[in-house]
C-alpha cells in the first residue's frame, strides 16, 4: 500500500504536516487515515496531526498555513532571528484584534493581540530552519514588543536577547526608535535600552 498522491501532495504543501481535517476534505475516510497510521504510512504526532515516517514537520509553517492571520513575535522572533539561545516550548505570535483565534490553536500558540492600526508596523518573512517563509516581525520590532511585555516573559530570556542586540553588527536604533513612537513607548524603550546598550 501507497500513500495516495493527493495526501503526499499535501504533506509537502504544509511543511511535513497534515490533520485529520485536510485528510477529510480530500475525500477521504479517517478509517482510511487509521490504516495509513498502522501500515506504517504516516505517524501520529498528535490529536488529528500526522506527519511521514520519521518526517519532522515544521510547525511554524504548518502553524502559519492554519492561521494566516498570525505573525510570530516576542520569543518565537527571536528565535527566527537568532537572538535567542533556544527554542520556545510554546510560539508566540501576533495577531490584530479584530481576528478570531479558535481554542485549538490558542492552546498551541501564546497569543498577543495588538490594534489593527499597529498590526502590520514592522512585519516581514523569514525562513524556518526548514527553508518556509513565514510571516514575522522584524527584529526592532521583536525588541520594542519583548519590552513592552516583559512581565508576561521569561526574564532570562528578555536580557538574553536584549544583550545579543546590543551586541550585533545589524541593529537598526533609529528604525527602533520609530517603531516605539509609533507604539507609544518610546521611553519604556529608552530606559531599557540604556541599561542594555
Amino acid at each position: 500500500m501507497k500513500l495516495p498522491k493527493d495526501l503526499c501532495d499535501i504533506l509537502v504543501e504544509q511543511g511535513g504536516m497534515l490533520t485529520s481535517s485536510d485528510v477529510g476534505r480530500s475525500g477521504f475516510s479517517r478509517t482510511m487515515l487509521s490504516k495509513y497510521v498502522s501500515e506504517g504510512l504516516l505517524e501520529r504526532v498528535g490529536r488529528g496531526e500526522y506527519v511521514a515516517p520519521g518526517g519532522v514537520a515544521d510547525e511554524l509553517y504548518f502553524i502559519s498555513r492554519r492561521q494566516p492571520r498570525f505573525v510570530f513575535s516576542h520569543l518565537t522572533a527571536l528565535f527566527l532571528h537568532g537572538l535567542a539561545d533556544r527554542t520556545p516550548f510554546r510560539h508566540c505570535a501576533t495577531v490584530s484584534s479584530d481576528t478570531t483565534v479558535s481554542r485549538w490553536m490558542r492552546a498551541r500558540v501564546k497569543c498577543f493581540y495588538i490594534s489593527p492600526a499597529l498590526y502590520d508596523v514592522g512585519r516581514t518573512e523569514v525562513n524556518t530552519q526548514f527553508g518556509n517563509k513565514v510571516p514575522c516581525y522584524d527584529v526592532e520590532r521583536t525588541i520594542c514588543d519583548i519590552i513592552n511585555s516583559r512581565s508576561r516573559m521569561d526574564e532570562e530570556s528578555v536580557i538574553a536577547a536584549l544583550r545579543n542586540y546590543a551586541a550585533s553588527g545589524t541593529k537598526d536604533l533609529a528604525r527602533l526608535g520609530e517603531y516605539a513612537a509609533r507604539l507609544g513607548m518610546e521611553e519604556k524603550v529608552r530606559r531599557t535600552l540604556e541599561v542594555a546598550l
